[in-house]
């Protein structure tokens, strides 16, 4: 029979790989949008033409990459936080500040950000949104769906930090991150 601290591993890295691997999305997702930036400029400075479809496009990537990124940021620590304060305390009263952070602040909010989204997406979706502009990009419903994804995704890395905190104040060993593949 599998215990209880096995299933909490378990449940962490599989919170952590989908995670992980949407962040890779959104990794790839920032290429594109620097080549696209990249080529809207270039046509506008040397050919006069920019179209309205791929301005557009590029704060529909910018999206993607913000609501893919920032879970996958504070995955891998590359997030902002504040060390100033928290590299003084013991490592017990880090992780208390990490579980209640991540319980008490983030998966809350999260959760009601994304009560808030899904009637805003669900409008969008419902009179299939498009752009206002001549020439622009229709179905806005999808850059609209990424702010309730984005929250989900940080839902889902603050319920793992969670748990990895509370299994290391138990005494547990801390469940090492996915590894890339």
């Amino acid at each position: 029979m599998i215990s209880t601290v096995e299933v909490l591993r378990r449940v962490c890295w599989v919170l952590e790989v989908v995670v992980d691997r949407t962040g890779r999305i959104g990794g790839w997702i920032l290429f594109a949008t620097v080549a696209l930036v990249f080529l809207n400029a270039f046509n506008r400075y040397a050919f006069s033409f920019s179209p309205v479809w791929a301005q557009e496009l590029e704060w529909h990537l910018l999206a993607g990459q913000a609501a893919l990124g920032l879970a996958y940021a504070w995955l891998h620590g590359d997030h902002i936080a504040v060390d100033v304060l928290s590299q003084r305390y013991s490592r017990t009263i880090q992780l208390w500040l990490n579980l209640l952070v991540a319980a008490v602040i983030a998966i809350p909010c999260s959760l009601f950000m994304i009560k808030v989204a899904i009637p805003y997406v669900d409008r969008a979706f419902d009179m299939l949104e498009g752009s206002p502009n001549p020439g622009g990009l229709p179905y806005r419903f999808v850059p609209k769906s990424l702010v309730a994804v984005g929250f989900l995704l940080i839902a889902l890395q603050a319920a793992a930090i969670a748990i990895k905190s509370a299994l290391e104040l138990l005494g547990h060993e801390r469940p090492a991150p996915p590894r890339a593949s």
